[in-house]
């Protein structure tokens, strides 16, 4: 009787430490999944803004702060642009994907342009678990479509004077001309009516 005991006392002994190493392992792998998570969000060169399905901002990666300066910044962007009703088009399913640019004044003074989307963020078993939204900075490209757009127009002026100069040197030419063979002409009558009168 105290072996049939001592072996089952053995058993499930050996059983509840096997359980043990299994959740263990199933622990440090959802660690390791999460260290790994945590390092792709904050390689990434855009800004990323994680957000449940309440509606309440999740996790910010750092790339978001450097876009926009500090999380009080970050709190301040999400009141001042209204980007939660957008958010909430998408949590409720009203909008798949939104995106749009913006204008923002970061700080005081400084102004950005910044490109949104927003996805949907869905499980394995297709529900719909909150929105991650994408930020980024194209204050740069905004600035150098701006100078593209300045030369065109300064081209095109540039043009249009050529063609006005173009225009206006053919009559000037004409009266160039024709007061060159008017002194011509008056030169010729001078020494014409000197002669007579000379006579």
């Amino acid at each position: 009787m105290f072996m049939i005991i001592g072996l089952i006392t053995g058993y499930l002994v050996e059983q509840d430490y096997k359980r043990g190493k299994a959740l263990e392992h199933q622990v440090i792998k959802i660690a390791n999944l999460e260290n790994y998570t945590h390092n792709i969000l904050e390689s990434i060169d855009s800004g990323v803004m994680a957000f449940e399905a309440n509606g309440s901002l999740q996790t910010i990666n750092r790339h978001i702060e450097k876009i926009l300066g500090s999380k009080e910044e970050v709190n301040r962007f999400l009141a001042q642009e209204d980007i939660i009703k957008q958010i909430n088009r998408v949590l409720f399913g009203k909008e798949k994907v939104i995106k749009q640019e913006l204008r923002y004044t970061k700080g005081k003074d400084h102004e950005i342009y910044l490109e949104i989307t927003i996805y949907p963020i869905i499980n394995t078993s297709k529900v719909q678990e909150g929105a991650v939204v994408v930020v980024q900075d194209v204050t740069i490209v905004k600035r150098l479509e701006a100078e593209v757009k300045r030369g065109e127009r300064l081209a095109a002026v540039g043009q249009l004077a050529s063609g006005i100069a173009h225009e206006i040197k053919n009559p000037l030419n004409f009266v160039n001309n024709f007061s060159e063979l008017t002194v011509g002409l008056v030169e010729e009558l001078k020494e014409e009516f000197d002669k007579l009168t000379d006579k």
